[in-house]
């Protein structure tokens, strides 16, 4: 049975924070905003700061891209001679688009092609 000497209210909110005084997180002070923003912002220093040595985010340009060892530029290869692990039964996988580009960085073009039956 409900006890009505007391307003609902206070019994919803005995049920979501013990009786007594407030706990502190309950009550945020602007020392806890910045106290917030300094850590999140320690965390992405901290990430930029201890990035893989390898980790590039930069694009190739003539001068900066791999020698070939003297060899004629290679061509990037056709996808439409390629063969696709696709099962279309008679027909031909039609290449509805490609990009080629050196994707891996050996100075040699790969291409990717989107195809379907």
């Amino acid at each position: 049975m409900r006890d009505v000497s007391r307003p609902s209210s206070y019994l919803e909110s005995s049920r979501v924070q013990p009786l007594g005084p407030d706990l502190a997180h309950t009550r945020p002070r602007p020392l806890h905003w910045v106290a917030t923003a300094a850590a999140v912002a320690a965390v992405i220093a901290g990430a930029s700061v201890l990035e893989p040595s390898g980790a590039k985010a930069t694009t190739a340009t003539s001068a900066s891209a791999p020698r070939t060892g003297g060899l004629p530029a290679a061509k990037a290869p056709d996808p439409r001679t390629a063969d696709y692990p696709v099962d279309c039964g008679r027909a031909r996988p039609d290449v509805t688009d490609r990009a080629s580009a050196d994707l891996d960085g050996d100075g040699r073009p790969e291409t990717v092609a989107v195809v379907r039956c």
